[in-house]
């Protein structure tokens, strides 16, 4: 395996993004990222092409080289990978109509992944999509990583705590986390948080410094503050209590263990991740605490009632990483096949299914009798 870096991209609002790093115009940065991905695409000539999110990339830079692998003599198999949750219907809907996405999906895409569990949200419905949509969705489960015992006391080694009640408190990135994470450190000096609980705050690493340097000034006790841990899932697993937004990533790590948590979600510019917090909320598997009243001690009483509810398991799918792995093994070819045997085997798949697995037994004269 290898790996290409795109060039970054910072995010302005709904669909508008603009170099993280590089002195580049939209559109040169733009032109960049296509040009990369076409060339790529190209000179690697992949059997099977998955796309993360944006059916047409961050910016529209992937819409012409998923036309060209669709034109290819022997076109790959084209699947759209998505979160649980994108936005609110009305949003997804007034998107996807002002980029006409929808024909763009039914044209270039084989398949759609979804990685959740369609009782926490169900996007077809949501979302209104058209039955040629619907009949290529596949609901594969969140992508949960498990966590051994090993690794979690190696995380609570590593956070520097030991063996009684943790709260990890975890803002993502850390670009909008600072008003969370000052309300909990409040909570902590005002002993509004129960007793022994020890506290670790990760502030992320794109919290700006001076930002970073203001909340590290003054430290109540039994709380820890770092700027990053370099692997969340064993920290959240060894936890007894998380504060954080409602990211799917988070939301994932979360699922493996069941870890309690309190949910202060972003609304803004997207309410993917508040759909996904009540959503949770209503099915007992975490507190919802709505931003709008975020204070300490809102935060330190949903605290106490995550504590209190204690760990959640097996309501929710949470396969999705041996889900990818199956579907993947589906849609490529074997890779002993001969040309022959791919030019077979896709005649087998464009034929009507009463005769497909003749002519993939090689059984040609069941075919020739129907005509």
């Amino acid at each position: 395996m290898d790996y290409l870096k795109l060039p970054s991209a910072r995010k302005l609002g709904n669909q508008r993004y603009v170099p993280r790093n590089l002195p580049l115009g939209s559109e040169p940065f733009r032109a960049l990222r296509a040009a990369l991905i076409r060339e790529t695409a190209e000179h690697f000539d992949p059997d099977l092409t998955l796309v993360d999110k944006s059916p047409v990339g961050l910016m529209g830079e992937l819409a012409g080289t998923l036309g060209a692998l669709r034109r290819r003599t022997r076109p790959a198999r084209i699947v759209l990978g998505l979160r649980d949750i994108l936005d609110e219907p009305d949003t997804v809907a007034r998107e996807w109509k002002s980029e006409d996405l929808t024909p763009f999906v039914e044209c270039h895409y084989h398949e759609i992944w979804i990685y959740g569990d369609r009782d926490v949200f169900d996007a077809p419905a949501a979302y209104g999509w058209p039955d040629s949509l619907v009949e290529r969705t596949r609901y594969l489960g969140y992508l949960v990583r498990r966590v051994d015992e090993e690794e979690r006391r190696e995380a609570r080694r590593r956070l520097g705590v030991d063996d009684g009640p943790l709260a990890l408190v975890t803002v993502g990135g850390g670009e909008d986390g600072s008003e969370l994470i000052a309300a909990y450190l409040r909570a902590a000096e005002a002993r509004l948080l129960p007793g022994g609980l020890q506290s670790v705050v990760v502030l992320g690493p794109c919290m700006a410094l001076g930002t970073q340097a203001a909340l590290a000034a003054s430290v109540p006790d039994r709380v820890r503050v770092v700027a990053f841990v370099p692997d969340l899932a064993p920290a959240i697993a060894a936890a007894d209590v998380v504060v954080c937004k409602a990211g799917y990533n988070t939301t994932c790590e979360l699922l493996a263990e069941g870890t309690p948590a309190v949910m202060v979600p972003r609304t803004r510019p997207r309410r993917e991740q508040w759909l996904r917090a009540r959503a949770l909320h209503t099915r007992g598997l975490a507190q919802l605490l709505e931003p709008q009243h975020l204070e300490p001690h809102t935060l330190a009483a949903a605290v106490r009632r995550a504590l209190e509810t204690g760990r959640t398991h097996g309501r929710l799918r949470t396969d999705g990483l041996e889900q990818v792995v199956r579907h993947v093994d589906r849609m490529l070819p074997p890779a002993s096949w001969t040309p022959a045997e791919e030019a077979t085997a896709e005649l087998s798949e464009a034929l009507p299914d009463r005769y497909a697995d003749a002519w993939a037994a090689g059984d040609q004269t069941d075919l020739e009798r129907t005509g």
